[in-house]
């Protein structure tokens, strides 16, 4: 199967209210997308890898190629993008760029995926006192109540976690979420890959 075939077919697998209409004329067309982007997502589809190749901010490029990858049900890109987003957003998120992808993020994926909300969210919520000085990210949450609301049960969760020693962490292994009380310096297995690993403080979520 070629890789147009492969996107092609993806189209035909989505549920009949998301289907594009791709669908059903048999052309493929990407209006209203980056040329960017757009090269990204062809050339994943023949090297399963991507690069930002018109220096477009590293944030918002992968945010879109994200939302791009949902849009035609491409889970492998969906994932990559989401990993490149994450790693993205760690060292950046003190950057302008930041407020423009967490922008993207809200107006463009669908309400009920988190994948990147909640990375953006994560971010947010460790970084909080600083960001608050920013006028920018101040002005964002007054033009993104559902990003602000997020934060503040994000914050909620965090402090009721942490009064029972329960926290979640993400596993690196198998990017599952998992609930469990650990204390440093002791091993846990997750409880769906069964690694076994000593570091969750790395991958704590909330």
């Amino acid at each position: 199967m070629t890789p147009w075939q492969r996107l092609y077919y993806s189209i035909l697998r989505h549920p009949a209210n998301r289907r594009p209409k791709e669908a059903d004329s048999g052309v493929i067309t990407l209006e209203e997308v980056d040329d960017a982007v757009a090269e990204a997502m062809i050339h994943f589809m023949y090297h399963f890898d991507y690069n930002n190749t018109q220096g477009i901010s590293t944030m918002v490029f992968n945010a879109q190629v994200y939302c791009l990858a949902d849009q035609y049900m491409m889970a492998a890109l969906k994932h990559l993008a989401k990993d490149k987003f994450e790693a993205a957003i760690k060292t950046g998120w003190a950057m302008d760029d930041f407020l423009l992808a967490v922008d993207v993020v809200y107006s463009s994926s669908p309400e009920g995926d988190r994948g990147l909300r909640d990375l953006v969210v994560g971010v947010s919520g460790d970084n909080l006192e600083k960001l608050l000085k920013n006028v920018g990210f101040q002005n964002l949450l007054s033009e993104k109540p559902k990003f602000a609301a997020d934060i503040i049960i994000s914050g909620v969760s965090k402090k009721a976690s942490s009064k029972d020693g329960v926290h979640t962490y993400r596993c690196p292994s198998c990017g599952k979420n998992i609930k469990i009380e650990w204390q440093e310096g002791s091993y846990f297995y997750c409880v769906h890959c069964s690694a076994r690993r000593m570091d969750w403080a790395s991958y704590r979520i909330v």
